[in-house]
């Protein structure tokens, strides 16, 4: 169910969460997602819920804490919620779509370059027992998560496996890390120190055949994000003043408008047809105005969370 004053109860809670310090804003506001019909599409895939699983993303990045929260939200969404509901972990999922439960996921590591075939961390099988061990350089969400998703590489089966992890299993280590940008998306590495799992903690899940999908879906819905960042930047009337700057602005308004334009017929696609209809080009559709942003040093300079959508730049 979709709150009819949606962005006054964001307004109220993030307000409430800035009384907290920076890596606890994400928990505390994290219950609010289900008054707002965030999750709503994992649980009923339509246009008007998807509709506002965007808008909401947008709405929020006009907010300095609440873009690092709903950059982690979207992850937990677009990542976490579609793995499970692909697995049909019925429960874990309601958990998540009802704000009991906060989800993190990790499948990169450092130098993995977006591969799945350099994946080190590994799993290893000797009849009952599950054995995982290996490093994750990037677990989203993972200071405030109560569950991990956690994807390795199977040798013995030649395939990528993903795992549904307490924080609080022995061997299990989270290595909280500072971001200069984006700091309550609260990301984490991970060590996976030798972990004896049951069998059960394995998800029905073939990540390799989901992937490719997946990525396209986080990058696509990270123009969303990117749309409400870029208002926050062109309200600033500061920032705007000597004439080379002004001329600046036309052009950001220009590539706004046209993104603008172009999310809006995509997201009602992907409402109403579902993910597939994303293609790789839709992971770039920002990129001129991406990149008409981090070309500015005033602008780079006042706004450093700018480095977060530099991979949407193409450079």
């Amino acid at each position: 169910m979709i709150a009819t004053k949606w962005k006054e109860i964001i307004d109220s809670d993030l307000k409430k969460s800035k009384e907290y310090d920076v890596w606890e804003r994400f928990k505390v506001f994290f219950p609010t997602f289900n008054k707002l019909g965030f999750f709503d599409h994992l649980l009923d895939w339509n246009q008007e819920n998807i509709e506002q699983f965007h808008r909401v993303l947008r709405y929020m990045a006009l907010d300095s804490a609440g873009l690092g929260i709903a950059v982690s939200a979207m992850a937990m969404a677009n990542l976490c919620g579609n793995i499970l509901k692909f697995s049909n972990r019925t429960n874990e999922l309601n958990d998540l779509v009802s704000g009991r439960t906060i989800y993190s996921f990790a499948v990169s590591e450092k130098g993995w370059m977006g591969r799945l075939k350099n994946i080190q961390s590994t799993v290893k099988r000797n009849g009952n027992k599950v054995i995982l061990s290996g490093k994750k350089g990037y677990a989203t969400t993972a200071r405030s998560a109560d569950k991990f998703i956690v994807v390795l590489r199977d040798d013995e089966n030649r395939n990528f496996c993903a795992f549904l992890l307490d924080f609080d299993i022995v061997g299990f280590k989270i290595l909280p890390y500072d971001m200069n940008f984006a700091k309550e998306a609260t990301h984490a590495e991970l060590e996976l120190n030798n972990i004896e799992i049951d069998p059960s903690c394995e998800l029905d899940f073939n990540y390799r055949n989901h992937a490719k999908i997946l990525r396209t879906l986080e990058i696509f819905s990270l123009h969303s994000i990117l749309l409400g960042f870029c208002e926050r930047i062109l309200s600033d009337q500061d920032i705007f003043v000597s004439s080379n700057v002004v001329s600046e602005k036309e052009k950001l308004i220009s590539c706004f408008n046209e993104l603008d334009e172009v999310m809006r017929t995509k997201i009602a696609a992907v409402g109403n047809l579902g993910m597939e209809t994303l293609t790789v080009s839709d992971m770039s559709i920002g990129k001129e105005l991406i990149n008409q942003l981090i070309a500015s040093p005033v602008i780079m300079e006042k706004f450093p969370d700018l480095k977060l959508f530099q991979m949407l730049s193409g450079s």
